[in-house]
């Protein structure tokens, strides 16, 4: 223990003065006690004195203790939907279910217990996550338990990881041995399956879309098969028979399906059994495709050439529902041609005056090409200077023209900065910004992307250029363009958005896995252009047998929420109605709930995926009918060591009750000898 003054030392030489003149004024000065008596209570009042001038310099208590961390044992349950498919799922549950062995550890281990499949999870009893990460959990786990005394950690699993990265990489990195424990059948029994559909996901009327369906084929060696495709109504649109040539089959069927329906339609893949086949369920697999009737164009036209151009053009050539074409000053599109959308990138005057002068939807980028009095000729923005500056983009967090995923604003959160105009700009009509200008470590109000809108148009306005930069950060954070590309559709469709569909808007996402909750958001706007939230609003949800699903969305800040939890999988419509006034507004769609085959595609168990995680980490690998074995290691593993651990502890001397207690004791004394002495 350690007394720390906050204040410097030399602060004691005043204390110990003034501790002495206020003690001799007190009893040096007269003669109402002995020379005894004043020495003994002088020498308590000075204490008194000293103390309270130790306590105003701040001092603090430091404290050491020693405490002993036994090593974790992290005990990790593979609980997806394989694991109990088998014939042996009543003894994977029984043994798994069996807390004998935890008990029996505990004394040597801490141990924590955890689950996986598509993510790592808290411990539970159910087995029905739809796919196995194992690199996910194992990359969980060393996140979770980083700078910790880890042991070891245990994996019961079937050793099938569908989803993800190769699990040795994060063995590889492991600081601690990884025990594996095998279960499921290792044997591949006679199977044919499919094995996955690629397919578009949007396709337009009467168009050819391409499918590629893979099969593969276990010890059925000259069966025959006939694969077919149907839609909804189970209407045949391919069939052919094939021959399996080899034991272990491999095949590519490329064809093409016309789309001849508009919305989302459902078509079914089917291979027939071959021979005594004991899984069926990977024979028949569904794919849906979201059939468009009409696209929207999008121009995107500049000064010259430009990084963010091109970053916008690959953004939206992403999504099949916008025709995008690329143009510069000197060679503009036919002017007998319009589009939904005009990107006008660092324009210059005769481009605002040709697109911006209208009632076309619009989004400029400002650049030093472009003109400040056209600027606010055309868009009623007055921008700060003809100077440019580097600056940061601040999201707004209350903007509410379209929704943002939780993972889209994270990624906002530390972008390169864009090439803005010096100063702040001044808007003439009401603003919807999305981010805001951050100078340094300061941020701003002055908008640096903003929206505007009123009842005959929308606009976009973002102050700089280099929103390029933005892409490849998106890149080299997570080796994928996702949110950069969802920011820019989401933007382009708020943009492109009819007239009749602005004022009343339903998000809903058009894929939902059959294990996640259906989620919307709804927005309706008053005439004034205002969010309101006054009126109830209700949602039917129709399945392909006619059932309808009544929900009711909840009220949220100005706008609506709605989770109606779990779907069977299947194509849905919906429709909705909701009266503001005197105006009615409807919506309508469609999505569809998708069952992953991820789990019963494949059930042959991957032990030696198994051995090799364990060989790379220094663990050892045991069967499932081994689990008094894996005990004994564990209890016998020396390589598992507790440490002793140096807490140390900083607190105000001033709070301590003992304190407290020694000022009461010093007084009381004080007090009860005076009286004693007869003079108080």
């Amino acid at each position: 223990m350690q007394i720390i003054l906050e204040n410097s030392a030399l602060w004691l030489v005043p204390i110990i003065l003034l501790s002495v003149l206020a003690t001799w004024l007190l009893y040096f000065k007269g003669k109402s006690f002995t020379k005894g008596q004043r020495a003994f209570l002088a020498g308590l009042r000075f204490l008194i004195f000293f103390l309270i001038g130790i306590l105003l310099l701040s001092p603090l208590l430091k404290s050491s203790e020693r405490k002993e961390e036994k090593p974790i044992l992290v005990w990790m349950e593979d609980h997806s939907r394989s694991m109990v498919l088998g014939n042996d799922s009543q003894k994977v549950k029984s043994i798994l279910n069996d807390e004998s062995i935890l008990n029996d550890l505990e004394e040597r281990y801490p141990i924590e217990k955890l689950d996986f499949g598509k993510s790592l999870t808290a411990s539970s009893d159910s087995f029905n996550a739809p796919s196995t990460n194992l690199y996910e959990a194992l990359s969980g786990v060393q996140e979770r338990f980083y700078n910790q005394n880890v042991g070891a950690v245990i994996i019961l699993s079937d050793g099938i990881s569908n989803t993800g990265n190769n699990p040795a990489y994060a063995a590889q990195n492991s600081t601690y041995p990884l025990f594996t424990m095998g279960f499921g059948d290792t044997t591949s029994s006679a199977d044919i399956l499919i094995d996955r559909v690629v397919h578009n996901n949007v396709s337009y009327l009467n168009n050819n879309f391409p499918v590629e369906i893979y099969l593969k084929a276990r010890e059925l060696e000259g069966g025959n098969y006939t694969v077919s495709v149907s839609d909804n109504s189970g209407k045949k649109l391919y069939s052919q028979n094939k021959a399996i040539t080899g034991r272990d089959y491999f095949e590519r069927i490329d064809l093409f399906i016309k789309a001849e329906k508009v919305g989302l339609q459902r078509y079914i893949v089917n291979v027939t059994p071959v021979g005594d086949e004991e899984n069926l369920q990977n024979n028949t697999r569904s794919f849906t495709v979201d059939v468009l009737n009409n696209r929207k164009k999008v121009y995107i036209i500049g000064t010259g050439p430009h990084p963010d151009m091109a970053a916008l053009a690959n953004a939206l050539n992403s999504v099949e529902k916008y025709e995008v074409e690329s143009f510069i000053s000197t060679d503009l599109p036919d002017a007998s041609t319009k589009a939904d959308l005009y990107i006008l990138h660092d324009p210059n005057a005769a481009l605002l005056e040709k697109y911006a002068s209208g009632k076309n939807a619009v989004w400029i980028f400002q650049g030093p090409a472009t003109p400040l009095a056209e600027l606010n000729k055309y868009g009623d923005v007055t921008s700060g200077s003809n100077s440019f500056e580097e600056v940061q983009a601040n999201i707004n967090n209350g903007f509410n023209l379209f929704t943002l995923s939780e993972d889209e604003i994270a990624f906002t959160a530390d972008l390169p900065p864009l090439w803005s105009p010096f100063g702040k700009a001044e808007v003439g009509t009401s603003i919807y910004p999305l981010f805001s200008k951050k100078v340094g470590r300061v941020v701003t109000t002055d908008p640096a992307w903003f929206y505007t809108q009123d009842a005959n148009v929308r606009k976009a306005f973002t102050l700089g250029t280099g929103i390029w930069r933005w892409r490849i950060e998106d890149y080299r954070q997570q080796k994928s363009f996702a949110r950069f590309d969802a920011l820019v559709y989401k933007s382009v469709q708020f943009l492109t958005t009819s007239k009749q569909e602005r004022r009343f808007v339903i998000d809903i996402a058009g894929r939902f896995d059959q294990t996640e909750p259906i989620r919307a958001e709804a927005r309706l706007y008053n005439p004034s252009l205002e969010l309101t939230n006054e009126p109830d609003l209700k949602v039917t949800f129709t399945d392909e047998q006619n059932q309808s699903f009544d929900f009711s969305f909840s009220k949220a800040q100005n706008t609506y929420r709605l989770n109606a939890g779990k779907l069977s999988a299947g194509v849905y419509t919906y429709k909705s109605s909701v009266t503001l006034g005197d105006e009615t507004f409807n919506q309508s769609g469609s999505f569809v709930v998708e069952k992953s085959l991820l789990e019963e595609t494949d059930l042959v168990a991957r032990h030696q995926l198994l051995r090799g995680l364990s060989r790379e980490s220094g663990g050892r690998f045991f069967k499932a009918d081994q689990l008094e074995k894996l005990k004994q290691d564990l209890l016998a593993n020396t390589e598992a060591k507790s440490i002793q651990i140096l807490e140390t502890s900083t607190s105000s001397l001033i709070n301590k009750r003992w304190i407290f207690a020694i000022f009461l004791v010093l007084l009381a004394l004080e007090w009860g000898f005076r009286k004693y002495f007869g003079n108080y």
